[in-house]
This record gives C-alpha cells, structure tokens and sequence, in this order.
C-alpha cells in the first residue's frame, strides 16, 4: 500500500513539474512581449529580462522588425550556443593603437545564417580577449541571444538568405559581454531620462 502510495506522490509530482516546466517560458515570452512587442524577433529560452529590452528601448522607438529596413534599433535574436562562433578578424592594418582586428559573431537558426559585425575595429589583444570571452560564455550554456541593429539580408552566392548586423552584446544565463550589458540608473538618467519602462 505505501509502495504504490509512493509512486503515485512521485508521478504526480513528476507531472507538477513538467506542468509548471511548460507554463513558465510561456509566461516569460509572454511578459516580455507584452511589454516589448518588437524587442525580440523570436523565443529567448527564459534568457533576457525586461531590462534587457528595456535598455534597447530606451534611446530609439521600438519599432517592428522589416529585413533590410536597417532601422538603429537594436533587437534580440537568440540561437542555441552550439550555432554560435565569435571570431577576430585581423583587419591587416595598424592604428595609433597598433595592429586592429573586428569582432565577428557568426549564428545560425533553421532558415538563416547571420553576420554579426562590431561597428568598429579594435586593437587586436582586445578583438581577441572579447572572443575568448564571449566563446566561453556561449559554451556554458545552451542558448544565447544577441542584441544587434542595422539588419540587413542579402542572398549569398549559392542562392541562401543571410543577415548581416551591427552587433552590441551577447546574453546568456552565465552573464553578458558587450556593450553596456546592464540597464543602470545612470544610462537611464545619462541616455533617457524620460524613459517609462
């Protein structure tokens, strides 16, 4: 009697969690979507925060998402980390910093694959030590979701759709590289002031 009063607390338990597992991204992507309609262009896997599409909001109108329109506004994209690789790339020339390199975050979903480009070179141990850093955030986890504006598609030569961006930073649940990870009281004050998030 007590065995099979056991197994019964266990497989409803069981069955509680597995409930409560598929409510709860649901919520999530509905919260943020609520608040934020055009800040992420797909599932974030419970990865972002409302700061984290509050911040995006903050200094541009959000606006919907058209390919190619290469609208300033940075929207959230997320891929699972496995599909994500973060390059520097040596721009073969020196500044007053010395030799350069650009950040380069290539992903891919199911449809696409996506470019995305830091807006500027930096010194090469910096480009370098950025992508140590953000390959070993993505490899500790499953999913990560990049903040990029300036959304371009184009067709490539074997006849596939890509998308290139302006990449700012990447999120996953390790934690944040980039610019400007965290929606402070100071950004707010500095950038928007009168921001209603």
């Amino acid at each position: 009697m007590w065995k099979g009063l056991i197994r019964a607390t266990v497989y409803l338990s069981l069955f509680q969690v597995s409930v409560n597992a598929c409510r709860t991204p649901s919520s999530h992507l509905t919260k943020l979507k609520s608040k934020y309609p055009y800040g992420l262009l797909n599932n974030d896997f419970g990865v972002l925060t409302l700061n984290d599409l509050a911040l995006n909001a903050c200094r541009i109108s959000p606006s919907p998402f058209v390919p190619g329109d290469l609208n300033p506004y940075e929207y959230w994209i997320c891929f699972e980390s496995k599909k994500i690789i973060a390059i520097c790339e040596d721009q073969e020339f020196s500044n007053e910093d010395g030799r350069v390199g650009r950040v380069i975050v290539d992903a891919k979903d199911h449809e696409l694959t996506y470019h995305f480009l830091e807006s500027r070179p930096w010194a090469i141990r910096d480009c370098r030590k950025f992508v140590t850093d953000v390959n070993h955030l993505v490899s500790r986890t499953t999913h990560a979701c990049i903040s990029a504006s300036y959304i371009d598609e184009a067709v490539n030569d074997k006849g596939q759709k890509e998308r290139g961006a302006v990449f700012h930073r990447i999120k996953t649940l390790e934690g944040c590289e980039g610019e400007e990870c965290e929606f402070t009281e100071e950004i707010k004050q500095r950038d928007c002031p009168d921001f209603r998030s």
